[in-house]
């Protein structure tokens, strides 16, 4: 049964923003996607946590304003812990 129907939605005005998937995904899912017109977000920033290194955030969001990921959306993810701490250099 589809989805919408369970939910006793059919004929709802819902669409789909972009599937959010991670670094490594995003070339299978642009993939998978094809023309269906969904967009591709990336979580390549530390998700869910915000927990990796300044460098390999850079190297991440690199590969993405350059076009090496495909994405068309960039979530990034900072550390929560730095935040609300207010170590806001600390939370890149």
């Amino acid at each position: 049964m589809d989805l919408l129907e369970q939910l006793g939605m059919v004929g709802a005005n819902i669409h789909v923003g972009a599937v959010c998937v991670y670094h490594n995904l995003i070339g299978i899912a642009v993939e998978a996607l094809g023309d269906s017109g969904i967009p591709v977000a990336a979580v390549s920033t530390g998700f869910p946590a915000g927990q990796i290194t300044l460098d390999r955030r850079s190297t991440r969001l690199k590969s993405l304003v350059e076009g090496l990921a495909r994405a068309k959306e960039i979530d990034i993810v900072i550390s929560r812990a730095n935040v609300l701490t207010e170590q806001l250099e600390s939370a890149l």
